[in-house]
């Protein structure tokens, strides 16, 4: 039994360290701001491990290249609300953002919810999680 559970906890351990997962993890921290990049054709997946709601207000950076940014938000788990549209589990919502553009998303406790750059730029953007 013990070789079994051992072996249960190194196969979850290797699936979650992989690095062939397609999408980047990215952990809600209250009262943090962040930077961050999201290359063009690749996805970031936003938790809340929280038991409250948190909301990011996240400003789009300049960049040399274009100030204009497909983006492509989907809902993956509970329900959350994107720029003031309330969304659920599965609902997807196709935007395209400026720079200078503020973006706002209340995650539910426990929401997980996917970006993707679906640009041909890197997106920078700056995040407070409040």
């Amino acid at each position: 039994m013990l070789k079994k559970t051992v072996m249960a906890i190194c196969c979850t351990a290797a699936f979650y360290l992989a690095s062939s997962h397609a999408t980047t993890p990215f952990i809600m921290q209250m009262g943090s701001g962040y930077n961050f990049e999201l290359p063009a054709k690749t996805s970031q997946i936003f938790s809340n491990p929280f038991v409250w709601e948190a909301t990011a207000t996240c400003t789009m950076l300049e960049n040399k290249d274009t100030n204009d940014f497909p983006v492509f938000f989907k809902v993956t788990r509970k329900k959350g609300v994107f720029n003031g549209v309330k969304m659920s589990s599965g609902d997807t919502a196709q935007l395209l953002l400026h720079a200078k553009d503020k973006m706002k998303v209340t995650a539910a406790p426990g929401a997980e919810m996917e970006l993707i750059n679906i640009g041909e730029y890197t997106i920078r953007a700056e995040c407070v999680i409040s």
